[in-house]
């Protein structure tokens, strides 16, 4: 059987992200799509911007949401031994993740579609969506978190 990954989760909130931009409004990611080692991300585009300067592009911003693991004691034989069970986070889509995220700059006020290459099986991605004039950025979109999983880890 083939080893293209499958969509496990794909979850889109309706929840504004932080402050948003008196200028430039946030767009809205409209569908994330998974693909063999990339997720392919649409949002609409952005109007109504009240700034001397037009949109030039996006910036996509994917975060990397790592499993938590927690350790707990056992008893196994007899014997007291410590084991780790690795846990899927909970992930709040109200708030902006703390680790830097790798960015994907899309040049282009009418460009509203990117490839994430390079995504890893197994991995929660957490992404949004922010527009750009020259000299300002706007407000970020509302958050979309995937999980890509492989045929082979699929349970």
């Amino acid at each position: 059987m083939e080893n293209s990954p499958i969509l496990l989760l794909v979850l889109c909130t309706l929840v504004g992200a932080g402050q948003p931009s008196k200028t430039i409004p946030a767009p809205h990611i409209n569908a994330l799509n998974a693909q063999d080692k990339a997720i392919g991300v649409s949002w609409s585009k952005v109007e109504g911007v009240y700034s001397d300067e037009p949109i030039i592009g996006y910036v996509v911003k994917v975060w990397e949401i790592p499993d938590v693991t927690a350790y707990k004691y056992e008893i196994v034989d007899g014997k007291k031994v410590l084991v780790s069970d690795k846990k899927e986070p909970k992930v709040d889509p109200k708030k902006i993740p703390n680790s830097i995220p790798r960015e994907i700059k899309v040049d282009g006020a009418d460009v509203t579609a990117v490839d994430v290459d390079n995504v890893k099986d197994d991995v929660l991605y957490h992404i949004r969506v922010q527009a750009f004039t020259k000299t300002e950025k706007g407000a970020l979109s509302d958050a979309a978190t995937i999980k890509l999983i492989s045929n082979e880890n699929k349970s």
